[in-house]
């Protein structure tokens, strides 16, 4: 599905629906945009957001009828390493991405834990072996949600993965990334999100986390993309420049 997600060319839900794991998912774009579509098209959408993890056969050929090359955001509606979701269900996930080299599959969890499990069990890739078109990736909204799944990407970035870290919303200062050279974290995420939350009941943020997150960034030479405000709105760009970085997979 096309989309207005300015980091992303299309969206690709095998896996519908989600539960609150954390602050950050308080209010979930997804779960308002499923309600919506759980009208538009009940076939797919007809289990409530919030009742976990639906799976669509069916949706997994899309990326091999997308002849053009794409940057894939997989599961913008859900988690692709929920709970509920089989490992066997990944592996043909998996199996799809590994068909479509020509696509960037862009993956992003709040399991992190879940997926480094996933990555050191399955035996396609637990002795070293990656996908070199698939960057993964975790979400973090503050320090402490940060702290906690950071250390599961150090070692997810370990096995050879290439992996992203999306400050989206954030709702705290991340003052401590520990990327730059000589920190415990240096080399482990290469590319950064970072965004405020949007809508009628977004939180604020302090603008100054922003330009933080972004002064660490380039300090530690990782490419970062700064998404949007969100409801701060404070009339200007990132001191005058949007950065529109994309990491080279």
């Amino acid at each position: 599905m096309p989309t207005l997600i300015q980091w992303t060319d299309e969206t690709w839900n095998p896996t519908t629906g989600c539960n609150k794991v954390s602050p950050g998912c308080k209010n979930c774009y997804a779960e308002k945009m499923h309600n919506r579509l759980m009208a538009m098209y009940p076939k797919k959408y007809k289990t409530p957001f919030l009742d976990g993890v639906q799976t669509h056969l069916h949706e997994l050929d899309k990326p091999k009828r997308w002849k053009q090359p794409k940057r894939i955001f997989v599961n913008s509606m859900s988690d692709l390493f929920h709970e509920d979701v089989e490992h066997s269900f990944i592996d043909l996930v998996f199996g799809v991405m590994m068909e479509c080299p020509h696509h960037t599959f862009q993956i992003l969890t709040k399991r992190p834990e879940t997926m480094l499990q996933y990555l050191r069990t399955r035996k396609q890739w637990r002795n070293g072996g990656v996908l070199p078109n698939v960057i993964v990736g975790t979400s973090a909204e503050d320090q402490t949600t940060y702290g906690k799944r950071s250390v599961a990407m150090f070692m997810v970035k370990n096995l050879g993965w290439k992996t992203m870290l999306s400050c989206e919303p954030l709702l705290k200062p991340i003052p401590y990334l520990l990327i730059k050279p000589g920190d415990v974290l240096e080399g482990v995420f290469d590319w950064i999100i970072a965004g405020g939350e949007s809508g009628h009941k977004a939180r604020h943020i302090n603008p100054e986390a922003f330009r933080n997150i972004r002064d660490q960034c380039k300090e530690a030479n990782v490419p970062f993309f700064f998404k949007q405000w969100g409801a701060q709105q404070p009339g200007n760009e990132l001191d005058g420049v949007q950065h529109l970085e994309f990491p080279k997979l």
